[in-house]
């Protein structure tokens, strides 16, 4: 029992130490970012300084300009826009109110169907174990306002429950309006486009490319998880639609946010892996509902460092070479591979593959769910 006490001890000491070292190198880092970084952005964002600095974390001081900076403003969003559609928003919320105390509306709002509503019961599940985004906490009418308006700005993604945690994020590190800036221009991306907007035969590609990357980097794992039935989608879908925000703690998820939105959906996909690779022997010993249960309800107890750790291995093994040749391929080298198979319509909503499955390898458990998302797409 002493020596079980004595290596706890030990641990703790340890852990003290590198809290305090992490701390000293954050005060550091902080007045680079503020002093040389930020003054001359445009000069510094691609040196080996400051990209070394990223991987370490953004100080929480200077996080959200960072991160305003990193997600940029390509929609061009203007205070006037954001006002303009804030208003709509506002009266949209005062005509549920009085549609709500006069039930007899037999036509609600296609905006109280679907996004109001929605909007404030996922309000009050937004990180409640900080109790600042429920009814009556300070960020709730923020987190409402942002949302509100979103919904009223892209009708054509409306409001979708996974947003809350993106917006909620964003608003703990900038005030309104470029919160919304940034949430709109997050939401413009690619995968998040594809998600969002359910675009079945795009988010079939980012699913087959998942699939063949962990094949690539996480054989042993892959082939258990396949042999489980254990598909990526059971796991995958939450980690996508939130950026991580509802399944690893708080702190982290700023991390992998700060690399995030300077690598691009390549390290959505190695930070995945790097939760596997975390975690693998512990998988490797489950069966199919232990799998689900545990990588659907993450430990809330993880250490950063060990993550990063993990995630640093898919980073390098992406520029490694053999003989002077890469000998891995990255994921959006995966993903780049499929578009070919991918036809797209002339509006750009419905993309259908070119033919079916035949000729794609894709794993056995995830083959089902590909089929049956391939058949809705073309149902719809």
């Amino acid at each position: 029992m002493k020596k079980k006490e004595r290596q706890a001890q030990i641990e703790r000491d340890r852990a003290r130490l590198e809290q305090a070292r992490l701390e000293e190198q954050a005060m550091s880092a902080c007045l680079v970012w503020t002093q040389e970084i930020l003054p001359n952005w445009n000069e510094m964002k691609k040196t080996r300084r400051c990209y070394d600095l990223w991987w370490l974390g953004i100080p929480p001081k200077v996080r959200g300009e960072i991160w305003s900076l990193a997600i940029g403003n390509a929609l061009g969003i203007t205070p006037e826009i954001f006002a303009l559609n804030r208003s709509k928003a506002e009266i949209h919320e005062n005509s549920v109110d009085r549609s709500t105390d006069s039930p007899t509306n037999g036509s609600p709002s296609k905006y109280r169907e679907s996004s109001l509503a929605q909007i404030r019961l996922d309000i009050s599940r937004t990180f409640p174990s900080l109790g600042i985004f429920q009814e009556d906490g300070p960020y709730y009418d923020h987190l409402m306002n942002l949302l509100g308006t979103f919904a009223c700005f892209r009708p054509s993604m409306g409001y979708l429950q996974s947003m809350a945690f993106i917006a909620a994020l964003l608003l703990l590190q900038m005030d309104l309006y470029p919160a919304f800036v940034a949430f709109a221009n997050l939401l413009n991306r690619p995968l998040q486009t594809a998600f969002f907007e359910f675009k079945h035969a795009e988010m079939t590609k980012y699913f087959i490319a998942y699939d063949r990357y962990m094949a690539q980097e996480l054989p042993a794992l892959h082939t258990h998880l396949d042999n489980l039935d254990v598909r990526p989608d059971l796991y995958l879908i939450e980690w996508i639609y939130t950026l991580f925000a509802k399944s690893l703690p708080l702190d982290i998820t700023c991390r992998v946010w700060d690399v995030y939105l300077r690598d691009g959906d390549d390290f959505i996909f190695q930070t995945a892996l790097g939760i596997l690779r975390l975690y693998e022997s512990r998988l490797l010993s489950m069966e199919f509902d232990e799998c689900v249960e545990f990588l659907t309800h993450l430990p809330k107890q993880m250490s950063s460092i060990e993550l990063f750790r993990n995630i640093e291995t898919f980073v390098r093994s992406s520029f490694s070479t053999s003989d002077g040749l890469k000998t891995k391929k990255r994921f959006s080298q995966i993903l780049s591979e499929l578009e070919e198979r991918v036809l797209v319509s002339s509006d750009g909503c419905n993309t259908v593959f070119d033919g079916d499955l035949k000729g794609v390898k894709v794993s056995k458990s995830l083959s089902g769910f590909i089929g049956d998302l391939l058949a809705t797409s073309s149902n719809s």
